[in-house]
């Protein structure tokens, strides 16, 4: 979807379809439980269309700082903007290359996107870069159902996430 030669598919169908797709109850309120954690100056990897912003809470957040590599998702995430009262900075960019300093960030986001960055290992390694001695990544993702019928239909919707994993943890300072 980063592509310079994105298809129509993947510019004008596929941000909208997956906008609407997480935008569902079931997703809103894993959000509801993860995102008010947030504190700091917060990094949001695969901001997608801003799906978080009503989850933040303006007293803990002084700064935050979103990375999404579709243009379009940041096209839908800029309409949202004028109900957030947090300074906020739109950075089109990857999770393996994230353009933030060393130790910059106290929270660092991910919400349902460790499954489209080609390199989630490498994201995981910028996201501890980035986060100051003693920050937190909170994360939501989803996993495959151990019922066996809603793991079948997951498998037939592929991508309509039925399920969802959610947690805050911390993580280790870095070693010297």
């Amino acid at each position: 979807m980063c592509s310079r030669h994105a298809t129509f598919y993947q510019s004008h169908i596929m941000p909208y379809f997956v906008h609407g797709g997480c935008s569902m109850p079931a997703f809103a309120r894993m959000r509801e439980r993860i995102i008010p954690k947030a504190h700091g100056v917060v990094a949001e990897i695969g901001f997608g269309s801003g799906l978080n912003l009503p989850y933040y809470d303006p007293a803990k957040v002084s700064r935050l700082i979103s990375i999404e590599p579709d243009p379009t998702m940041l096209g839908i995430a800029r309409k949202r903007l004028a109900e957030f009262r947090t300074p906020i900075e739109l950075i089109e960019g990857r999770g393996e290359a994230l353009p933030l300093p060393d130790g910059s960030v106290d929270t660092a986001v991910v919400t349902y996107a460790l499954c489209t960055i080609p390199d989630p290992e490498r994201a995981l390694c910028e996201i501890r870069r980035i986060l100051k001695p003693g920050g937190r990544l909170l994360f939501i993702e989803h996993e495959r159902s151990k019922e066996p019928w809603r793991s079948r239909w997951q498998g037939r919707l592929n991508g309509l996430w039925a399920d969802s994993q959610a947690a805050a943890i911390s993580i280790a300072p870095r070693s010297s």
